[in-house]
């Protein structure tokens, strides 16, 4: 009997979005973080920077917004184990989904 090859199914555009929304979010945040950092640093303005990290840990929002995204993160990650394990079980894809697959986790 001849197997037929199983392609690996495809992304669907809304788990892309939110993929894009939620790796932005956090992008963002790290940049602020870091311009303002780098802004106290160079300018000596350390009581800004003291002001920002303080503002920071007490701000509520930003709390609740990384709390909930990151709750989804074991699932993020079992999605990511679940693509390295199609390319090891030998599904087809084109080589840059396999890489793609296999370097994000």
């Amino acid at each position: 009997a001849d197997k037929k090859e199983q392609w690996k199914p495809n992304v669907p555009g809304s788990v892309m979005a939110v993929a894009a929304g939620v790796n932005t979010f956090f992008t963002v945040n790290c940049l602020i973080d870091l311009s303002i950092s780098r802004w106290a640093v160079q300018t000596a303005q350390v009581a800004h920077l003291q002001q920002y990290l303080r503002w920071r840990e007490e701000e509520p929002f930003l709390k609740a917004i990384m709390t909930v995204l990151l709750l989804g993160l074991p699932g993020a990650f079992f999605g990511m184990g679940y693509g390295v394990w199609g390319t090891l079980r030998g599904h087809r894809a084109t080589t840059l989904r396999h890489v793609a697959d296999c370097a994000q986790f």
